[in-house]
């Protein structure tokens, strides 16, 4: 029968350490309040180890530093499904990784139907999983008993899930390739959430607005930016899209008219703000609609979009020929960085970001060469 500990003092982690540190294998998750705040935090790290499951709570443990002790330790495999999600928040904290395992990059090397853990867990274990509270507040405490098992089960199978992976990617000759991916999980960090001041031409409907509309549109979503991080709320919580969008096309003179029109408590607490918005933006006169700068950044140029372009065609051409998914080869996202980068030899294509040794090594030739020919 499983045993569950609840972490929330500095002895408890240092038992719950103390127990683990023999173990082959530990599963590690992690749950955030990114659907409630602005500056998303971690809330809670589940762990199972053997037959044992371990709920700890960073909002109660000011250093989860200790974890490290099993973390880095390289003899202990750390499973994660799709840790890409949670290793960035981990390291927010100051705990490191060494010796990875991701069920999620396993699932997608071995090319299965579902890569999901639900389904993973079903496809493995016949199991069904408890219903998704991904949407959840896990800053409640005490957590609810549905989210309590939610956070458990989301690691109690991906040790043994890891294991059966493990040996069917031995199978498929993809072990080598699948480690050095994971490895790359190791050193991400948390990205810096920018604000795009153009970000407003890309809620659907922005283009359909006059040009005098959209600056009132523009002022709105600046506005509602600083309302988020002020208030550390969501974005959507402050004002979702579609509210932007109507608000824009209003001509209210007033606090009061604003606030008859507004439906949630916080609109109508900021309707002052809001209206100083609208405001502004009426007052700055019409503006174009801003310079399309791509899906892939501010950064993003014609020539860059032109190497991608020879690199995407390129890389699906290769995975359909080999019988992988495109992925298998380079991700968009991989082939965007090198788009960017543009590396003339091996040795700049190696300081590319995100390039597993073992791409560098098979297709890095004709990478190179792509590159150079897109120019």
């Amino acid at each position: 029968m499983r045993t569950l500990t609840w972490v929330d003092t500095p002895t408890a982690l240092k038992q719950a350490i103390s127990e683990s540190k023999g173990a082959e294998r530990i599963a590690l998750d992690a749950e955030m309040d990114s659907y409630f705040v602005y500056k998303t935090k971690l809330c809670l790290v589940q762990m199972s180890v053997e037959d044992r499951d371990y709920l700890i709570d960073p909002l109660s443990l000011s250093d989860l530093t200790p974890l490290n002790e099993l973390t880095e330790n390289p003899d202990i495999i750390k499973v994660f499904h799709a840790g890409e999600n949670d290793v960035p928040y981990f390291r927010s904290r100051e705990v490191r990784f060494k010796n990875i395992f991701d069920t999620h990059i396993a699932a997608k090397f071995l090319e299965l139907s579902s890569k999901s853990l639900g389904g993973l867990v079903e496809l493995y274990f016949d199991v069904v999983l408890a219903k998704d509270q991904s949407r959840a507040d896990w800053r409640i405490r005490p957590l609810p008993e549905e989210q309590v098992e939610y956070a458990r089960q989301d690691t109690q199978y991906l040790c043994p899930l890891a294991e059966r992976l493990w040996d069917e990617l031995k199978e498929a000759d993809a072990s080598k390739e699948a480690r050095q991916t994971f490895a790359g999980l190791e050193e991400l960090d948390l990205r810096v959430k920018e604000f795009d001041p153009d970000g407003w031409a890309r809620i659907k409907g922005s283009k359909e607005l006059s040009p005098s509309h959209r600056t009132v549109l523009k002022e709105l979503f600046a506005c509602r930016e600083r309302l988020a991080e002020e208030e550390d709320l969501a974005l959507f919580r402050i004002a979702h899209n579609g509210a932007l969008l109507s608000l824009a096309r209003k001509r209210f003179q007033t606090v009061d008219q604003l606030k008859g029109w507004a439906k949630s408590p916080t609109l109508k607490k900021n309707a002052g703000v809001l209206l100083e918005a609208m405001e502004r933006g009426r007052e700055a006169g019409p503006i174009p609609f801003p310079s399309p700068r791509g899906r892939h950044g501010n950064d993003w140029s014609k020539e860059d979009e032109k190497v991608f372009e020879v690199l995407r065609k390129w890389r699906n051409e290769e995975s359909e020929k080999k019988g992988v998914e495109p992925s298998r080869i380079f991700s968009n996202r991989q082939l965007k960085n090198v788009a960017r980068e543009r590396p003339k030899d091996s040795k700049s294509l190696a300081k590319v970001d995100g390039l597993e040794p073992w791409k560098l090594e098979e297709y890095g030739a004709e990478v190179i060469r792509l590159v150079s020919s897109a120019k």
